[in-house]
């Protein structure tokens, strides 16, 4: 889901954010963290993650196990780790430092919170979704509990989580996480800014695939309404998001405003067909079904041939998505043909009275 390096400066930023502790440590084992450090950066983490070990160990014996420079030594053996992409070893060691600091300075200490932080990306990264959920919600509710207001860094921690749940399908807590960011982005940049819109396009789309149309269409014209403000020219994030209103507007039945938006499409879809595009095709599909909803199944006809005809010359897909508008294009000719046979003069059977 994340590549490497990006994981390791969002937590290394996120850090320091969150860390008090580094700035107790004495000058004892500088030169060795020095070393430690510069390994790191010449890509030596195996042997950093030896050196750091060694200064955990003396640590031990010097400080105690639980001493604030014994504890953010095991933090930076916890890093080199992860840059080994020793993802499970990191997260035993980043459960044990939290364990320690919850019993020894509470659940609300910066330094626990942190911890909670780093060990929730790490069950993230090893696919144990449900588990990370548990731990950045529980971050969170700390986080907003203690905190008057949100901070850049929680509000990183509420996206991060919206994405991972976006990623990865839950359409009723992916809704309730995406709204749970905007409304932190509300309360820090004020409401229908500039800066709210890639939260309300994640809404919409999660409303989407929950199959709230209502709610969809209204957050779909917010974040139009938000693009007409600072980019009049249409673009792709426009383009999608009026054709989501459109879709949302067919789905409750709006299906004259479903046609108007989707017709607002098509010169700039028309445009891109000629670079490779297919976008073009499902406006199509989307008119075709407004006309045939309205019965107008000569002009649905048309639109639906067209997309058909469309997606049947993309050679590189799948026989059977190429004829995905098939079964539409087949049910418009079956409307027209029963509607001619139920405007045909009613003709006896031959012999009768």
């Amino acid at each position: 889901m994340h590549d490497m390096p990006s994981i390791i400066f969002f937590l290394s930023m996120i850090s320091l954010a969150f860390v008090t502790r580094g700035a107790e440590i004495s000058s004892e084992p500088e030169l060795s963290a020095n070393l430690a450090m510069k390994l790191c950066v010449e890509g030596k983490s195996d042997e950093a993650e030896k050196v750091f070990r060694a200064l955990v160990a003396q640590s031990e014996r010097e400080r105690g196990a639980e001493d604030p420079i014994t504890l953010k030594m095991r933090h930076d053996v916890a890093f080199t780790l992860l840059s080994q992409d020793k993802k499970d070893e990191a997260e035993k060691e980043w459960r044990a430092i939290m364990a320690i600091d919850e019993r020894l300075r509470g659940a609300e200490h910066p330094d626990t919170m942190h911890d909670r932080f780093e060990v929730a990306i790490m069950l993230e990264l090893q696919g144990k979704y449900i588990e990370a959920e548990k731990e950045y919600r529980a971050l969170i509710a700390i986080r907003d509990r203690v905190l008057d207001v949100n901070p850049p860094d929680t509000l990183s921690i509420k996206i991060r989580l919206s994405e991972m749940l976006v990623q990865n399908a839950k359409k009723a807590a992916d809704e309730w996480e995406c709204r749970a960011v905007l409304a932190a982005e509300e309360s820090v940049y004020g409401v229908g800014v500039v800066n709210t819109r890639e939260s309300r396009r994640r809404l919409v789309h999660a409303l989407r695939r929950g199959g709230k149309y209502a709610d969809a269409e209204k957050e779909s014209r917010a974040v139009l309404a938000s693009y007409e403000l600072t980019a009049p020219l249409i673009n792709d994030d426009v383009v999608e998001m009026r054709s989501i209103l459109a879709e949302a507007l067919f789905n409750q039945g709006k299906v004259r405003e479903a046609e108007t938006e989707y017709r607002k499409l098509l010169s700039y879809e028309e445009k891109k067909l000629s670079q490779g595009s297919n976008d073009i095709y499902f406006t199509w599909e989307g008119i075709a079904k407004c006309l045939k909803a309205q019965g107008r199944l000569k002009e649905a006809l048309d639109f639906a041939k067209r997309a058909e005809k469309g997606w049947m010359e993309i050679e590189i897909l799948p026989e059977a998505n190429r004829q995905a508008g098939r079964p539409l294009r087949i049910s418009i000719e079956e409307a027209i043909a029963k509607e001619k046979l139920s405007q045909a003069p009613h003709q006896l059977p031959q012999g009768s009275k």
